[in-house]
């Protein structure tokens, strides 16, 4: 009769252990890789502040680079496949420091990223930058599945507000510290 009624607690106790001593793949990665990623970060911040841009990889081998630069009025996307040339030109028109580039891209190719930008988000009318770091796709091996995306998500500051709590909650972000958070999306970039 003691036996039956312990058995019920080990597996309670067993299964508490065990879900609470696994960690998440994508927690894992960035503590893995966290000095490199702060380090293509800052790369990032350095270029970006002298002119807004994002960039990344089009294809699966990180042979072809595209970036993205931001002016007052328009957008522009310039490819190393199909503009080799236009970008070459605009990277040099806008003075970006092509050595901290280089760099960038080789640290992107040695993580596996596929894109890093700056966006905002905005929550009553109060604007929240970050920059977001998106990887390969989370469904590879899944041809005729929507391909879902690995998202790192940096908060410049540490931002305390109902809806951020509310995405937590259902598991749309995913908290890995204070300002920085993991999210699937459809989308790399």
């Amino acid at each position: 009769m003691k036996r039956t009624k312990i058995y019920p607690f080990l597996l309670c106790v067993i299964t508490i252990t065990f879900s609470c001593a696994t960690t998440r793949k994508s927690e894992k990665y960035y503590q893995e890789n966290k000095v490199a990623i702060s380090e293509l970060r800052t790369d990032f911040e350095v270029l970006y502040k002298h002119q807004p841009f994002s960039a990344g990889f089009t294809d699966k081998s990180f042979k072809f680079y595209s970036m993205q630069i931001v002016t007052d009025s328009l957008r522009s996307i310039y490819a190393n496949d199909t503009g080799k040339k236009e970008l070459w030109d605009n990277i040099f028109t806008f003075h970006y420091d092509t050595v901290l580039l280089k760099k960038m891209a080789g640290k992107m190719k040695q993580l596996k990223c596929l894109w890093i930008g700056r966006s905002n988000y905005y929550m009553n009318d109060q604007k929240v930058p970050f920059t977001f770091i998106s990887f390969g796709s989370a469904l590879i091996e899944k041809p005729f599945v929507e391909n879902k995306y690995y998202i790192l998500v940096f908060l410049d500051k540490k931002v305390e507000h109902p809806e951020v709590d509310d995405r937590v909650k259902k598991g749309k972000l995913v908290p890995i510290d204070d300002v920085v958070y993991f999210t699937i999306g459809s989308n790399y970039r």
